[in-house]
């Protein structure tokens, strides 16, 4: 866990090693440059410390910076200040802190599948559907919701809303599938219907 204290001045006052081990940066680093090393432009700099001015009285979660490490690399830092009163002296305001880069990439990563995914099937005219079986609840895709005449987001969602989509001479070799899926301890299967 990364742990930062800053002064009344706004300087670093503590930095533990799990900071200088995501940033590169030491404590002696950031005294002596300040936070120029973390936020080299000027205009990220001066809204960082725009929005310090504002939560350094309270208490806060979820602020998270995207910072410049030693290497050149981007890292997107998130800290939480839970406690009122700093426990050590010289500390005037104090947060912990932990590397959510790998978290936001992979977001960033899935929105883009997701994004190729909506356009790949508007070409192909396909769409994809799931069922939760514990709960009954059934999710299309905008692009299946489409191929059968629906507005997008308007599938009720429900087990019984997706068998009345089924064509009437589906519906058996549906349930024989799903019986064998079952059996098979399967949890994906591919089928096509009719609309």
């Amino acid at each position: 866990v990364m742990v930062l204290a800053l002064d009344r001045a706004g300087r670093p006052a503590a930095w533990n090693d799990e900071c200088r081990r995501v940033t590169g940066y030491t404590f002696e680093d950031l005294r002596r440059a300040g936070w120029a090393k973390l936020f080299p432009d000027g205009a990220q700099r001066r809204r960082w410390r725009s929005e310090l001015a504002r939560r350094r009285a309270g208490r806060f979660r979820d602020w998270r910076w995207e910072v410049t490490t030693r290497a050149g690399e981007r890292r997107v830092l998130d800290w939480t200040r839970v406690s009122g009163r700093p426990p050590f002296p010289g500390w005037a305001t104090w947060a912990v802190g932990r590397d959510l880069t790998e978290q936001v990439d992979t977001g960033a990563a899935l929105q883009t599948l997701e994004d190729d995914l909506r356009a790949a099937q508007s070409v192909v005219d396909f769409g994809l559907w799931d069922l939760d079986p514990a709960t009954g609840q059934v999710r299309w895709s905008e692009e299946l919701e489409r191929l059968y005449g629906l507005a997008p987001g308007s599938f009720g969602g429900r087990y019984q809303d997706f068998l009345d989509f089924l064509h009437p001479d589906d519906r058996a070799g549906y349930a024989r599938r799903v019986r064998e899926m079952e059996a098979a301890g399967l949890e994906v299967f591919e089928q096509d219907f009719r609309i």
